[in-house]
């Protein structure tokens, strides 16, 4: 782990902007190939991820497991993180399509147009996740 990668895993977002000031690697990885913005979608930090964006990560790179922060977000972060990297270009790949990215943000109407248009149901995101399971793990607004 670099002090990158550790204030990012941490949320500590003027101590990562003062790293990359001072020249830390942002595409600087961890084993496994975890850069700085794979770290910050999966913690769900939409200020880190921004700010990494901004300073130029490569929104497509990927892990050795072939994921990227789309699909990392998608799977442990938050909807508003996914929103943005989306807004910002980044791509649907291995097998993320739109469905999943409705049931992740839990677009109802967006959902229910895809499915009347035949969307694939049982079509899986880096081989593991349906739109359903995605839907199933995030978290409530409901109290």
């Amino acid at each position: 782990w670099t002090p990158l990668l550790v204030a990012i895993q941490k949320g500590h977002e003027k101590v990562a902007s003062v790293l990359l000031d001072r020249g830390a690697d942002i595409e600087g990885a961890k084993k496994g190939g975890w850069t700085p913005l794979l770290i910050a979608a999966q913690y769900g930090n939409v200020e880190l991820v921004r700010q990494l964006l901004d300073r130029g990560a490569d929104i497509e790179a990927a892990n050795s497991d072939g994921e990227t922060a789309l699909l990392v977000a998608a799977i442990d972060g938050t909807a508003s993180v996914v929103e943005l990297l989306l807004d910002r270009g980044a791509e649907y790949v291995n097998g993320f399509e739109p469905l999943h990215v409705s049931c992740i943000l839990r677009d109802v109407p967006k959902t229910q147009k895809l499915l009347g248009n035949g969307a694939n149901v049982d079509s899986r995101a880096s081989g593991r996740f349906t739109p359903l399971t995605l839907a199933a793990a995030q978290p409530s607004n409901e109290r």
